[in-house]
This record gives C-alpha cells, structure tokens and sequence, in this order.
C-alpha cells in the first residue's frame, strides 16, 4: 500500500491551524526532565567556560582547514596569457 504524504502533510498542517485557532486539540505529549545543576562554583564556571570555547569552535570550524594543504604561489594574481583569456572569453585575435 503506497502512502501519499502530500495527503498527510496538508492534512496535519490544516490540524495545526485548527488547533492554533483553538477549533481541536492536537495529541500532545510531555516529557520530564531532571534539571541537571552543576554541584560547585567551579564545574559552573568550566561549563562556561567550555560552553564559550564549543561556540567559538562552530562559529569557525572551517578556519585553518586547508593550512599545510593549499599552496598560493606568487603569481596567483597575475594576468593569464592571452590564448587562456581566449578559451575563457570565447573570442578569436
């Protein structure tokens, strides 16, 4: 039996918007959970402290990622020959 999820996703959208208007009540579930504490002052301040370091790591994970593997040499920025310049611009001298 084939299933057709456009069906189901409209239908569970328009349930949403019953539901957001206060027409029916979705089936909803809630979940406990412990409030985990640090025990001391210090393991509050490493968890700040790692909280800060985890961040600034994602914010620039791909900094140094090609370093030792990407070489630029001098004359990156240097005009290409003409026959290059040709191929690339599709016009004949």
């Amino acid at each position: 039996m084939n299933r057709d999820i456009f069906s189901e996703l409209k239908d569970g959208l328009e349930a949403l918007a019953d539901e957001r208007q206060g027409k029916v009540t979705l089936r909803t579930h809630k979940v406990k959970q412990p409030k985990l504490a640090p025990d001391t002052v210090e393991q509050l301040a490493a968890l700040e402290v790692n909280h800060a370091i985890e961040a600034e790591q994602s914010h620039n994970q791909r900094t140094g990622t090609m370093k030792a593997k990407l070489v630029i040499t001098e004359d990156f920025d240097a005009p290409l020959p003409d026959d290059m310049l040709d191929d690339f611009e599709g016009s004949q001298i």
